[in-house]
């Protein structure tokens, strides 16, 4: 029998589920120049069967004999995503790619996989490049392309362009459940209620069953204060056990109710079904560094997004190697609060190694001391031809230092002096001049529960004190208000006006947001406010460093801040009073 024959008679004992015949044939096989090929139908047979390990074995070994063989890569790329391995997905995808470059194939199909792999994994700036990528090569299924994207978008709290993505593919099929639920959970998500309302009314047209109609449900139920009802149906839908978002959805809402040992109990149970989803094993990490469980926390901290989308990838990561008369390079993955909260474990570095080259965005460039022994602050732009021994994002470099007290609140902030003194010369210095910051972006992470009403700040605001408004971002519920408050607006000014502003203030009190990081690292009384259960910085990891500067009032009862700004009337009156 010829090679070729042989090949179709094991191809047919597959295609008809005969697989132990298609095994006995395959192990028949002497010929070595087809062994990769023989392997690579064996790993497809134990595939069918769904004996994965028998699968990978044989896969990697047919890969091992001819490397540019694409069929194995293939297969291993689909058994990493069956097995949520989408790491080992991602480097099966881009060895994919490669394999089809050196014989000059162009695959639409194969940008699409390795975006769907990074999608998977959480590297969401990479999932985007790719699908576009795919895009521009012509992929076929436009619908779930664009749906693809839009989802993407979502996750990355980009509302505008996720609704855009998500409009594009309901040009393809306009009844679709899939994509009706998508912007019904993108309305939700940005809490545009009247349009979450239309696509309310469709999903449940067209499938009040499905478990995407039943999430969405539960958010708007939370949305309500129904808080039993979404809690009921959440717990029916993780129930089924056939998906993670149920599971994710009541454990933030009771970790926001300060429910944190139900919180827990819910992502423990969730683990153990999907193991390697990202999303679950930070909020374990989030959960476990708030009680102070470190070691095992930072672990599952390095599961976070802005983490999984890797950056710098021709620097090797620092993971704790010896550092003498070494360079690294440490860059800021996540938000403006970070950079300058997490700043300080530079300080430590900096005594363990020759140089620290941190790199920050363009917008917080002039807020850093530029040189401070072997520290360098510089912009994207700045590094692009320096060689560096090792890389760290700021948010792995906290594990190796969270423990170093920082006594003396050392820091890498600056504010002009020039611009100090000429704000100085703007200010009304006869009273107590405070600054305010009642509200965050208005998409962020936290929302809506870490913002406050402007109105409630009312009485606070009738004291005989100067208020200054330091936040760009003004939520519609509050632009009347403030116009009608004798609040001065300072908030359309950069960060780096701001920062003088601060320091010539005798007081900041703020939500949690970036400014309230930058007012308390200048040194400037701070009173900051916190929702009853704030993200992991400000429970155990805050209290081995706590800032001198920094004063925190928090929530005692969900979304009750009437207690706090109570407390706070009470304590600004007296600041007042010795004022005069």
């Amino acid at each position: 029998m010829n090679n070729n024959n042989y090949m179709e008679q094991i191809n047919n004992f597959f295609k008809n589920n005969q697989f132990d015949q298609a095994i006995s044939l395959c192990d028949q096989n002497s010929d070595k120049s087809i062994e990769h090929i023989i392997l690579n139908f064996k790993g497809a047979i134990y595939f069918k069967q769904k004996n994965f390990k028998l699968a990978k074995e044989n896969f990697l070994r047919s890969a091992d004999i001819d490397n540019n063989f694409i069929d194995p890569h293939k297969n291993l790329y689909l058994l990493h995503l069956n097995s949520k391995e989408f790491k080992d997905a991602i480097d099966c995808a881009k060895k994919i790619i490669k394999i089809e470059e050196t014989k000059k194939i162009i695959s639409p199909e194969s940008n699409y996989q390795l975006a769907y792999a990074c999608e998977m994994n959480g590297n969401l700036t990479d999932a985007i490049y790719y699908y576009k990528t795919s895009e521009s090569l012509g992929f076929g299924d436009k619908k779930i392309l664009f749906n693809n994207l839009g989802n993407v978008y979502l996750k990355n709290n980009n509302s505008i362009e996720a609704e855009k993505f998500f409009f594009k593919a309901l040009e393809f099929d306009q009844n679709s459940t899939t994509i009706i639920n998508n912007l019904l959970t993108n309305y939700l998500r940005a809490r545009n209620y009247k349009k979450a309302e239309i696509y309310y009314k469709k999903a449940e047209q067209i499938d009040k069953e499905c478990d995407a109609f039943k999430n969405n449900k539960a958010e708007l139920l939370m949305a309500q204060h129904k808080f039993e009802e979404a809690i009921h149906l959440l717990k029916n839908l993780i129930e089924k056990k056939n998906n993670f978002v149920a599971p994710l959805r009541l454990a933030s809402l009771y970790s926001r109710l300060g429910k944190t040992e139900q919180a827990e109990k819910i992502i423990d149970d969730s683990l153990w079904i999907y193991p390697k989803n990202s999303q679950l094993n930070f909020f374990k990490g989030c959960i476990m560094i708030e009680k102070g469980d470190f070691n095992s926390g930072w672990k599952y901290f390095e599961f976070r997004k802005s983490k999984l989308d890797e950056r710098y990838s021709n620097i090797n990561e620092w993971t704790g190697e010896n550092l003498t008369d070494k360079n690294i390079l440490v860059y800021n993955e996540q938000g403006v609060g970070d950079a300058i909260q997490f700043s300080k474990y530079l300080f430590p570095l900096s005594k363990i190694c020759k140089e620290i080259d941190f790199v920050v965005s363009d917008k917080l460039y002039p807020l850093f001391k530029k040189n401070i022994n072997n520290i360098n602050i510089y912009k994207k732009i700045d590094i692009l031809n320096k060689n560096y021994d090792y890389k760290v994002s700021l948010g792995s470099l906290i594990k190796f230092f969270y423990n170093k007290i920082n006594s003396n609140n050392d820091n890498l902030l600056y504010a002009d002096q020039l611009k100090i003194e000429n704000w100085k010369k703007k200010l009304n210095f006869s009273k107590l001049n405070v600054g305010i910051v009642w509200s965050g972006f208005f998409l962020g992470p936290n929302e809506p529960y870490r913002s406050i009403p402007l109105e409630k700040f009312n009485k606070i605001l009738s004291l005989n004190a100067n208020f200054y408004a330091l936040q760009n971002e003004v939520w519609e519920r509050d632009v009347y208000f403030l116009n009608q408050s004798n609040i001065i607006n300072y908030g359309n000014f950069n960060l780096e006006e701001i920062s003088a502003i601060i320091s010539n203030l005798d007081l900041v009190i703020s939500i949690d947001t970036s400014l309230l990081h930058i007012s308390y690292t200048l040194n400037k009384e701070t009173w900051g406010i916190l929702s009853i259960n704030p993200d992991y910085r400000w429970e155990k990891l805050y209290d081995i460093d706590p800032y001198n500067s920094l004063k925190i009032y928090r929530q005692s009862e969900f979304n009750n801040w009437d207690p706090v700004l109570n407390k706070i009337e009470e304590d600004l009156i007296k600041k007042i009073n010795l004022f005069k």
